[in-house]
């Protein structure tokens, strides 16, 4: 019985992580107000990490996400670096 409670346990952080992959590069990209800029969302995970009115769990998850969305910001840049450069 303990080995399925840490299954289970095992199984809802990994969707957890899989849902929560690269979400700061997604909210970056959607968000109109915001400017487009390489590795935007990195920046706005660091921001809302670096926030002092940001709870614990706020800063675990965006902690968690930091490396895919650093990754997914790697993975737009042929988009982002000419935009920025140019505009």
């Amino acid at each position: 019985m303990k080995k399925l409670r840490q299954l289970s346990g095992i199984l809802a952080l990994a969707g957890l992580l899989y849902v929560q992959s690269g979400c700061c590069t997604l909210e970056h990209l959607m968000d109109p107000e915001q400017k487009l800029s390489m590795y935007g969302g990195t920046a706005d995970c660091v921001r809302d990490m670096e926030d002092p009115r940001a709870t614990f769990w706020e800063v675990a998850f965006r902690l968690i996400d930091i490396f895919p969305t650093i990754a997914a910001d790697t993975l737009i840049l042929p988009v982002t670096a000419p935009w920025e450069l140019t505009h």
